[in-house]
């Protein structure tokens, strides 16, 4: 009990400093647009080491204006050209993500200002202590202990908000090259879950407004749209750089896909899971689905359905896979003319699944293969949605087969 209210908290904690993540999701644009940055608390943090980088400088210049005063030398000027920088980057990289021109490529900006903030927390750091260490000349005409109080309390304050403004900007990092393997989360939610029940009773997107099914004149090119990705379009490096088998692997086209339909159960769906887990993270992830081209147009129109797949190894639900290559294993066979869909998954708390699973255990609402969850098994309906389409080849079938394979998720929230 103790360690699921800690892991509760933390979740808390973590959820309030964490509203931005780095990905291309409609959320993450919205919140980086003009004039919002400054409302999320990464922008209060960044105010925050601005004020305290001039307070740093009238703290050393007010205690200290008479240090060497008639022999000015290099070790004189050292610290606050340090503080001046630290605060003229600040400053700057404050009005950058103001003005919404990170909009296009966050994650890079977002590391630039992590490795700008350490670079330059660490130079006033340094600054204060060669200051120190070189003023003991001039001991002659003042007093030396002015010296390393103000510098001590300056280059402290630089260093624990240097820290801060690094860990809070590090919440919105994407690490698009190197994966790691997910991590199962602990179930508090206060709320159940609303799932599916085994019987096949029509799902919640057959239903109500969703049910367009019944209209003779619906085909799956009326409703749903596939555009072509440009190789050199934003989502389409996302796509590609999810691909774990890059060396067998070769894209042909991407294609986004657009369902108003599926789209609009999909969000109300992942506002839903908000509430019900707000002490948990509900993640939004891009995951890869293998299947033949001959399904790929009746999942576009009515969604991903459990009851029509065949194998249920981790659970009797939609499987999904952070993996290509295993994921690939499920189209069509041969080496062309092959068709993989990566779809956002919305993932709360999960647990290890089995063949027997026919729902999770209360509290969780994902099941998958293991700790490196290679396999993720979603049941509640609108969970998930087909966002792009992969036509691709192979140049050898039977790559990676036998191997084990190794996670590489996309968190997108």
């Amino acid at each position: 009990m103790a360690e699921r209210a800690i892991n509760q908290k933390k979740a808390q904690f973590l959820s309030n400093i964490a509203p931005v993540s780095a990905t291309l999701d409609e959320i993450v644009r919205d919140k980086l647009e003009c004039g919002k940055f400054p409302l999320t608390k990464t922008g209060w943090v960044k105010v925050v080491a601005m004020l305290v980088c001039l307070a740093a400088l009238a703290l050393f210049l007010a205690q200290t204006w008479d240090v060497c005063l008639d022999k000015p030398d290099w070790y004189d000027i050292l610290f606050p050209v340090c503080v001046g920088l630290n605060f003229v980057v600040e400053l700057l990289l404050y009005m950058i993500f103001s003005c919404g021109a990170t909009v296009k490529y966050p994650g890079k900006w977002v590391k630039a200002d992590i490795i700008l903030n350490f670079i330059f927390s660490l130079i006033g750091i340094i600054g204060s202590v060669v200051t120190i260490a070189t003023t003991v000349k001039c001991t002659e005409n003042v007093s030396f202990h002015k010296i390393p109080g103000p510098l001590g309390v300056a280059g402290g304050g630089l260093s624990v908000v240097g820290c801060a403004a690094i860990f809070l900007m590090y919440r919105y990092v994407e690490d698009e090259e190197d994966s790691q393997p997910p991590r199962l989360s602990r179930p508090i939610p206060t709320v159940p879950s609303i799932r599916h029940q085994p019987a096949p009773e029509r799902s919640q997107h057959n239903s109500s407004i969703f049910d367009i099914s019944l209209d003779p004149n619906y085909n799956v090119g009326s409703v749903v749209t596939f555009t072509e990705l440009p190789s050199y379009d934003s989502e389409y490096r996302v796509v590609t750089n999810m691909i774990t088998n890059k060396r067998n692997f070769k894209v042909d086209r991407i294609d986004k896909i657009a369902n108003p339909y599926l789209i609009k159960a999909y969000e109300l769906k992942r506002e839903q899971k908000r509430l019900q887990h707000a002490d948990a993270f509900v993640e939004e992830r891009l995951l890869f689905h293998g299947t033949k081209r001959a399904n790929v147009d009746a999942i576009c129109k009515m969604n991903f359905d459990w009851r029509r797949c065949k194998a249920h190894e981790y659970g009797k639900g939609v499987s999904f896979s952070p993996n290509s290559t295993y994921s690939s294993n499920y189209s069509d066979p041969g080496l062309d003319n092959k068709v993989m869909l990566v779809a956002k998954v919305l993932v709360a708390n999960s647990c290890i699944g089995n063949k027997f699973m026919e729902l999770p255990p209360d509290g969780y609402d994902t099941s998958q293969k293991g700790e490196d969850g290679v396999v993720i098994v979603k049941y509640e309906d609108s969970e998930f949605y087909p966002a792009y389409k992969i036509s691709y080849h192979v140049l050898d079938e039977n790559f990676g087969k036998g191997n084990r394979y190794k996670s590489r998720g996309r968190r997108i929230i």
